[in-house]
């Protein structure tokens, strides 16, 4: 009974790791510990409280953002229809200096044929370049029947939303890092130079040997 009890309390210990992240975040009363590194304990809580608290704003920010994106998409989606129209003509190639390279994904001008409520239309629609004609090509319109660029999906307003918000999370947690970094190149230079003024102090008791600079 004695050990299956203290395989559970071993078992129950918390992982060596965190607890060594405890201490460092927070040294106590150790008397090992340096005053430079209870400075550097709580600039490393500070970041890290920063960097949670980024990663809740980053939330919010994010899911506001998404949430504006949602509404805008909502009231173009309302305002807007589709038509299958047929080209009446084959697409131009695109023009030199159009769009990206060799015309991919270029819109150019061509003459088309569509249905509406009132009747069959005949107008210009920008489609990609080198559809050949007779095709079906899904146009977007406006209440007008002007051709328009077609709503932002609901994965677009998400990603709207992501952006602004891992923005935050990453300018916040960049600061943390560089706080702590520069921190400790500060403390670790004041560190060597109080180990080298106590070594002074001590090396003439452990060599017996007279200290720097010192002259019978």
């Amino acid at each position: 009974m004695s050990i299956r009890h203290q395989d559970r309390r071993v078992g129950r210990r918390p992982l060596p790791w965190l607890r060594r992240a405890v201490r460092r975040l927070w040294p106590g009363h150790n008397p090992m510990c340096r005053h430079s590194d209870r400075v550097e304990a709580a600039v490393l809580r500070t970041a890290c409280a920063a960097v949670l608290l980024a990663a809740v704003v980053g939330a919010m920010v994010g899911a506001q953002s998404a949430a504006d994106s949602e509404h805008t998409a909502q009231l173009a989606r309302a305002g807007t229809h589709t038509h299958r129209v047929v080209l009446v003509r084959d697409a131009p190639s695109a023009a030199p200096g159009w769009g990206s390279a060799n015309g991919v994904g270029t819109q150019v001008p061509v003459l088309a044929r569509w249905h509406t409520s009132t009747g069959v239309r005949t107008g210009t629609v920008h489609v990609a370049a080198d559809t050949p004609a007779g095709a079906r090509v899904t146009v977007w319109f406006d209440t007008h029947e002007h051709q328009t660029t077609r709503p932002e999906s609901r994965l677009g307003t998400v990603m709207d939303g992501v952006g602004p918000g891992l923005a935050v999370f990453l300018a916040v947690a960049a600061a943390g890092g560089l706080a702590v970094f520069g921190t400790r190149l500060l403390l670790d230079r004041r560190r060597l130079w109080d180990w080298d003024r106590e070594w002074l102090r001590v090396e003439p008791i452990w060599t017996r040997r007279p200290r720097r600079g010192h002259h019978h």
